[in-house]
């Protein structure tokens, strides 16, 4: 793909990053004890029982992909409006289960537990800033600055990222604070 941006549009991937903003399957600390479950296919068993809550494009790449790849269908899925209004569904007892984005806020901000896609059924989906070349050329420090903040952006920190932001601190506040943090601030 690199080189492919290279020769037809002259622009270069930088450095990419760890983090996985994809598809996934999440619920409470509390429900994943009582199902015992730490992966997809922990609920294979038990998908018969289980209502999950899902955006819109979760029909298509969550509960589709799950059938497919995983074998085994859910007794009730609802279709929520956006993705945020899936995890007060888990967390109030409606649905047992939701389709989550891997990176969201409030995986972290309500400490729901994100089970593991244990067989690699969603894609992956890691970012990389894009540059033009004739820019990168009047600049090469772009690459340098923006290079090793790749590897420091994992899932995890995303999802902690934003956590801090929807608890209300602004998006400088947060970011500046990360970089001084990881020395390239």
């Amino acid at each position: 793909m690199k080189q492919g941006y290279e020769s037809k549009y002259q622009i270069t991937w930088l450095d990419v990053s760890p983090l996985n903003d994809t598809y996934g399957v999440c619920t409470t600390q509390t429900e994943a004890q009582k199902l015992s479950a730490t992966k997809v296919s922990d609920l294979a068993s038990q998908a018969s029982k289980l209502t999950i809550a899902t955006p819109p494009d979760g029909v298509q790449f969550g509960i589709d992909v799950i059938k497919s790849v995983y074998g085994f269908s859910f007794s009730k899925v609802v279709t929520y409006n956006e993705e945020g209004l899936t995890f007060p569904a888990v967390t109030t007892g409606a649905q047992n289960l939701n389709i989550c984005y891997t990176t969201a806020a409030l995986i972290a901000k309500d400490k729901f537990v994100l089970l593991q896609d244990d067989k690699n059924a969603f894609p992956v989906y890691n970012p990389a800033p894009i540059v033009r070349d004739d820019i990168l050329k009047k600049a090469p420090g772009i690459a340098t600055a923006l290079n090793p903040l790749a590897p420091l952006l994992t899932t995890s920190v995303s999802q902690q990222l934003q956590a801090q932001v929807v608890g209300g601190q602004t998006v400088q506040q947060v970011a500046t604070a990360f970089l001084k943090s990881a020395g390239l601030l």
